[in-house]
């Protein structure tokens, strides 16, 4: 049988553990060669006669699933995310696609309170200032006091208020499904997005991208909120119309954004590179050592039983 390992940490030599364990399975283990997103062709290059592909952010199409190799079986993503495959197209070529929704949850969690405090205190542009000899001194808010809106208060979202209980601030939370004895635990008091957006100092994105939420943050959404607001995404890109969040920064309509998540993955080039009250990072927030080995080991595992015929951990 043969994986293609196309998830780009995975693929790191570094991760010879799970490489290991794949052989354990498979007789042959390919490996991304290119140590970034494979693009359409590359894909379909390397998963010849693969019997299982685990996924990272590199698209998985209705025209490509059109031409997959008939032993193809599983799709098992590398993350919680499957918005880069099309799951109609995967069902009806009977090919399973898996997750692993919970893996990542603290790195993102943490890496959301790290943008949350870099954004406060404008640290990346105190840092450009000092290394280009301008020596300028930002002026930040303190985030005591201040009001945090978490968007989507599942397993990230929890997370987020969670480690964040001792900054003294205040939360409000939206989610369809509501976890009322943790809200009570933890102080979060239950409102509409609509009130959040209005209401919130940080306003912060845990939700999935699908057509109900495809571009929550726009010009309407963005103009609701306080001038003053700070907008963290470390989510899906496709929250946010990247068009309007340019205006919205550009005109000074809200204060600051950082996101770690775009609507296209790589991008080399956004005018969003050229504003100073934006932080963009490289969809890093689950990018540790430690989820990549849990993610990784989970991925192959649901892998392994959906071809072994067991019920997979997460079957999408």
């Amino acid at each position: 049988m043969k994986l293609l390992i196309g998830a780009v940490s995975v693929s790191n030599p570094e991760y010879s553990m799970i490489h290991d364990e794949a052989r354990k399975t498979f007789s042959t283990v390919v490996l991304n060669p290119y140590g970034r997103p494979l693009l359409q062709e590359e894909v379909e290059e390397l998963w010849v006669d693969c019997d299982a592909v685990i996924c990272g952010v590199e698209k998985i199409t209705a025209e490509m699933l059109s031409r997959a190799p008939t032993s193809l079986k599983v799709l098992s993503k590398h993350g919680v995310g499957v918005d880069s495959i099309d799951l109609e197209a995967a069902k009806a070529a009977r090919i399973a696609v898996c997750n692993t929704p919970g893996a990542n949850a603290q790195a993102v969690a943490e890496a959301t309170i790290g943008l949350m405090f870099a954004a406060m205190r404008n640290i990346p542009n105190a840092h450009h200032s000092v290394v280009s000899g301008r020596w300028k001194r930002p002026e930040g808010s303190l985030i005591r006091g201040k009001t945090l809106g978490v968007i989507g208060m599942g397993s990230i979202g929890k997370q987020v208020i969670a480690y964040s209980q001792g900054f003294g601030l205040n939360y409000l939370a939206y989610d369809p499904f509501f976890d009322a004895a943790f809200a009570a635990e933890h102080r979060v008091q239950n409102r509409s997005i609509e009130e959040i957006l209005e209401q919130a100092d940080i306003i912060t994105l845990h939700l999935p991208c699908n057509e109900a939420t495809y571009h929550l943050i726009n010009h309407k959404t963005l103009a609701a909120m306080k001038r003053s607001a700070i907008l963290i995404n470390t989510a899906r890109g496709d929250l946010i119309d990247e068009g309007d969040l340019y205006d919205a920064l550009q005109q000074k309509i809200i204060a600051f954004a950082a996101i770690d998540v775009l609507a296209k993955e790589p991008t080399y080039e956004s005018p969003l590179f050229g504003l100073e009250n934006i932080i963009i990072t490289p969809h890093l927030s689950g990018n540790t050592k430690e989820t990549t080995i849990v993610m990784g080991m989970r991925a192959l595992h649901n892998a392994v039983a959906i071809i072994n015929g067991t019920d997979a951990n997460r079957v999408v």
